[in-house]
């Protein structure tokens, strides 16, 4: 599932690409990926201006100018396998998931994985591919919209995420680091990889129990989040397997990985490689978690 960086570098791109643009047409191949009604998604976005390309966490929202009283915005959550392609006679455009961009949406037609395409009047189109059929759309008004919204936490490169919050959330909690890290409704956007190399950078490991993490070592670890994000969102986000960014390429931050995906190589760090220190992974609640036995305690 792509990441804050990897959602956010989609965002941005998708931004550029459909603000000011008006909906001609909806077309839902696969009704089940709509929350709700499918039907009442066609009708009311037939002739909506898109007005902004949003993130919540890893949650992308299509927000359209306000032209009537409803004042519903669009939910895109790509989940596992989802990703969505931008086509213009001048671009074209893939983000979330895939490998490859299929011939036919190159052509600008639908594929076998297309689920909903937005036809705009300058005749772009946008298409949402999904293999496993897990991402869904959800068409929502101002008090589902603040109910979906509030259930995240703090997004980690805003003032609300502190470290005195950080350090709040860890406190009297049993279960291991990462899971706090990975819940939503904690912190915002953070997934496995991000985890493992924020962890590595603050020296923790990412099954320690984190009620056991003292404050010093929150701070840093909420220092490291930070800097592990923001660096990823400058590098469009990492590759693992079939992510591309919006533009069809390849996550950048791949190459400045330091455990995430590198068990057995020999830590970066110059003690550790002295000490032939190599990454290993273990398994935290379901999730591969790679880290270092010397420099991470």
């Amino acid at each position: 599932m792509p990441e804050l960086p990897e959602v956010e570098t989609v965002r941005r791109d998708l931004n550029k690409a459909l603000k000011g643009k008006t909906i001609s047409s909806v077309r839902v191949i696969t009704p089940s990926l709509v929350r709700g009604s499918a039907r009442g998604l066609t009708q009311h976005l037939a002739g909506k201006k898109v007005a902004a390309v949003r993130r919540r966490g890893k949650l992308l929202l299509l927000a359209f100018n306000k032209t009537d009283k409803t004042d519903l915005v669009l939910l895109i959550h790509l989940k596992m396998t989802g990703q969505l392609f931008y086509r213009s006679r001048q671009a074209l455009i893939a983000g979330g998931h895939g490998q490859e961009v299929p011939d036919d949406i190159v052509q600008g037609k639908p594929d076998k994985h297309t689920h909903l395409v937005f036809e705009f009047q300058d005749g772009s189109l946008l298409s949402y591919n999904d293999v496993r059929k897990f991402g869904y759309f959800e068409l929502v008004g101002a008090d589902r919209l603040r109910e979906v919204l509030e259930a995240y936490g703090p997004e980690p490169l805003t003032g609300s995420f502190t470290a005195d919050y950080l350090t709040s959330i860890l406190r009297g909690r049993r279960t291991a680091l990462k899971n706090i890290l990975l819940n939503q409704s904690l912190v915002a956007g953070i997934g496995n990889i991000y985890v493992d190399e924020a962890s590595w950078r603050a020296r923790v490991r990412p099954m320690r129990r984190a009620e056991r993490l003292s404050k010093a070592e929150s701070e840093r670890l909420h220092r490291a989040i930070v800097w592990i994000l923001t660096l990823a969102i400058k590098n469009r986000g990492t590759t693992f397997s079939n992510y591309v960014d919006g533009h069809g390429r390849r996550g950048g931050f791949a190459q400045l990985l330091k455990v995430y995906g590198r068990e057995g190589k020999l830590c970066s760090r110059a003690e550790c490689r002295q000490q032939r220190a190599v990454i290993k992974k273990t398994t935290v609640n379901g999730r591969g978690t790679h880290y270092c036995p010397h420099c991470q305690v």
